[in-house]
């Protein structure tokens, strides 16, 4: 017979099983009736400099509110209250700047962007674009205009940053910068701030090398090839016709034809428009087929190549996947050099250097990029969610043969530039209306 205590363990057991599955049936029905509730935990702040949050949020209409900037995924980026942030423009070219100008009015602090002050650098001769910059200048009191005794050229850009100021981050904007994404400038200052120890921090720029390889193997350019005088696509025009490559046609040619670097821009009109090729798997026979990781050579050199950065930019534009060119973490460029098109630095990190006394043979994107890393041991940062589309380099001069400058322009007008009053305004917002695509009718 089995002892009484070896009868009990049983019923023990079968007791305590039965009461935690009515304990399982009454809690799942209070969960019923009151839903679990989580509280989200707060986001982290960053440490450093960079006294701010960046907290998702969906995208609300209206005014931004001073000092915040609105991502295009919506994420709220608050400006950091610790210094102060001031573009500093060479102006020299008026034609660029007349679209420019736009993106850098809506990052003034009272638009909703990060800058506190601009200084535009008067590095010109030419009356007509002085005044211009005079009647740019008069529209903020927040434009600063630096009147130079006589216009600089390469190396002495670097006297143009004896001004520079502690306790301030300079955002370097070149004057053809034509185009520039509403975050770009918070997310180059909030990298530099979050990493104190890099040199300073550029854009992710289009046409500008090395960056346009890596943009090309990103996926985001697509081919296009220029409109040839005797092209039967030079009779198929319409008046819907804007900055959108889908409201030109397509390109048409034969499946052999190519377009050889160093040949020069058509010349049968004084711009010329290039247009999409149907078939994507086409890009291997355009311009840009010939990129390579490089500073100089035909990345920098070729006008074809940049045309077609540009209009597959418009492209994108049009498609809303720019975010095909953005890369994350930042780019470090471990000592090879990156153009200053558009670069962030603290003043204090300049006047650490005896900017007064750089070499007579080193331009500013020398000392920027290249010896005074090299010396601090510090790297220059690509921020690759920072956007922006730099238009041309000297030797990309064939380029002003298109029609981009006016696309840019159009783009700009009705995209970013402060909204025209009553009348204008009404044609402002037809504009920006569905177009008769002529390549969704082919």
């Amino acid at each position: 017979m089995l002892p009484a205590q070896a009868l009990r363990r049983p019923a023990i057991l079968t007791f305590i099983v039965l009461a935690f599955l009515l304990c399982l049936v009454s809690l799942s029905r209070s969960l019923d009736s009151h839903p679990l509730r989580v509280t989200p935990a707060s986001p982290p702040v960053i440490p450093d400099q960079e006294q701010q949050l960046s907290n998702p949020k969906p995208q609300t209409p209206g005014r931004p509110q001073p000092g915040t900037a609105q991502s295009d995924n919506g994420e709220e980026l608050v400006k950091p209250t610790t210094v102060n942030i001031t573009g500093m423009v060479f102006f020299g070219r008026r034609d660029r700047v007349e679209a420019m100008n736009c993106y850098v009015e809506r990052n003034l602090i009272e638009n909703g962007g990060w800058l506190d002050e601009v200084l535009w650098y008067a590095n010109t001769n030419n009356e007509e674009d002085l005044k211009f910059l005079d009647k740019i200048v008069e529209r903020s009191p927040r434009y600063k205009k630096i009147t130079l005794e006589k216009p600089v050229g390469w190396p002495d850009y670097t006297k143009l940053w004896r001004r520079v100021e502690r306790g301030t981050v300079y955002v370097k904007i070149d004057d053809d910068i034509l185009w520039l994404a509403d975050d770009a400038i918070p997310r180059m200052v909030l990298t530099k701030l979050k990493y104190p120890d890099s040199f300073a921090v550029s854009a992710n720029v289009i046409n500008s090398p090395p960056l346009s390889f890596l943009h090309f193997h990103l996926g985001a350019l697509h081919p296009y090839f220029p409109e040839r005088e005797h092209d039967p696509t030079r009779k198929n025009h319409s008046e819907n016709e804007n900055w959108r490559p889908s409201s030109h046609p397509f390109w048409e040619g034969t499946s052999t034809f190519e377009w050889p670097l160093d040949k020069e821009p058509p010349s049968y009109t004084k711009h010329h428009r290039w247009l999409r090729v149907r078939e994507d798997k086409q890009l291997y026979r355009t311009p840009a087929a010939k990129l390579t990781y490089d500073f100089w050579g035909p990345t920098y050199e070729s006008w074809a190549i940049a045309a077609q950065q540009h209009y597959s930019l418009l492209e994108n534009l049009e498609k809303g996947t720019t975010d095909l060119y953005k890369f994350s973490p930042p780019w470090n460029m471990q000592g090879e050099r990156i153009r200053i098109n558009l670069l962030a630095i603290l003043g204090d990190d300049v006047l650490d250097t005896d900017v007064e006394h750089w070499p007579d043979d080193r331009g500013d994107e020398d000392m920027i990029v290249l010896d005074l890393p090299k010396q601090l041991q510090r790297h220059i940062l690509i921020e690759g969610n920072a956007l922006a589309a730099h238009y041309n380099f000297y030797h990309q001069g064939g380029l002003t043969s298109t029609d981009l400058l006016e696309r840019y322009t159009m783009y700009a007008k009705e995209n970013v530039c402060p909204v025209q009053p009553a009348q204008g305004q009404q044609q402002g917002q037809q504009q920006g209306q569905p177009q008769n695509q002529q390549q969704q009718q082919q």
